[in-house]
């Protein structure tokens, strides 16, 4: 019941976002632009969302397996039980701050008996590669606008501060382990969760695991910003060149960086405004066709991703009884 109600709030307010660009720029001369959701290219961008989901499900297979080998368990899931946790938590990305990603430690913990704040670590490290992919789409995009360059430092510090965190096991159990003759039972239960975490995702940074985390999020991104890319270039009639395909990678790069700073639901109400305000600071596409194109990428990458999630956990459901 509070997913649904979370989903619909979000839902609402990306309604009002809608009818906010809709009012703003003179709607009802678009109108026939809804002719795009049946086009070609919206099928290719949808499609590309799908290659995205399997390179980024490869990645949650990789980390997850690696957990439940480190844990010695006895029960491993099937790859296409694997699948339909890993779409199942697409619709979680429409809760605040992503916390509803705790759905897919539980359902594996349903499976395999592992602790979720055991698994948990994969989520974090999923965000984490994410977060690296994207600093890397964006850098070469500062570079030549010289625009983000204080978001990719701070975002690269929050990055490195992270990963030397990590590097302390026994110092972090020490401090975190100091307050608990004073603090009591409850306190030590979370201590014992937290630090099951910290080092399920110590062991998941390793350089080895990191790197292929990485570039499995470099594919799965770059494969959908492309998608998204020729989409939005045959909505405004430009050539899909490599100058547009790197313009938007970085347009697309920068309002995900922000959005991982700001705690809304799928980043609705931030991200729409940054990609349409870039379209027309860096691309001098016009105001209403840069709202069109950028509703459109949205559809088919955030509410896709939802819908997926939506029908694969009914099927996860439907397999369980």
């Amino acid at each position: 019941m509070k997913f649904r109600l979370e989903f619909l709030t979000v839902l609402l307010f990306f309604i009002l976002t809608f009818l906010v660009f809709a009012f703003w720029n003179d709607w009802h001369r678009y109108h026939f632009y809804w002719h795009w959701f049946w086009q070609a290219p919206f099928l290719l961008a949808l499609l590309a969302s799908l290659g995205s989901y399997f390179f980024r499900f490869w990645r949650w297979h990789f980390f997850l397996t690696r957990v439940l080998e480190h844990q010695k368990t006895k029960q491993l899931l099937y790859r296409r039980q694997s699948a339909l946790i890993f779409l199942s938590g697409l619709a979680t990305v429409v809760t605040p701050l992503r916390t509803g990603e705790v759905l897919k430690p539980w359902l594996v913990k349903q499976i395999t008996g592992v602790r979720a704040s055991k698994t948990l670590a994969v989520v974090v490290l999923e965000r984490f590669t994410d977060a690296l992919a994207m600093l890397l789409l964006m850098t070469l995009g500062v570079l030549r606008f010289r625009l983000g360059l204080p978001l990719l430092l701070g975002v690269s510090f929050l990055g490195v501060f992270f990963l030397v965190g990590l590097q302390f096991p026994a110092h972090a159990e020490k401090i975190l382990s100091w307050p608990q003759r004073w603090l009591g039972r409850r306190y030590r239960y979370l201590v014992r969760k937290f630090l099951n975490l910290y080092h399920q995702a110590a062991f998941l940074a390793q350089p080895r695991f990191l790197s292929i985390g990485v570039l499995l999020g470099l594919v799965a991104w770059g494969v959908q910003m492309t998608g998204s890319s020729y989409l939005i270039a045959q909505v405004v009639g430009r050539p899909f060149t490599l100058d547009w395909l790197l313009t938007t990678f970085f347009i697309f790069s920068f309002s995900a960086a922000i959005g991982f700073g700001i705690p809304l639901p799928g980043g609705i109400g931030v991200a729409e405004p940054t990609v349409a305000g870039l379209l027309i600071a860096l691309l001098h596409v016009p105001a209403g066709l840069a709202v069109v194109a950028t509703l459109l990428v949205r559809f088919s990458t955030l509410w896709f991703g939802v819908f997926l999630g939506l029908v694969s956990f009914q099927v996860y459901k439907y397999k369980a009884r």
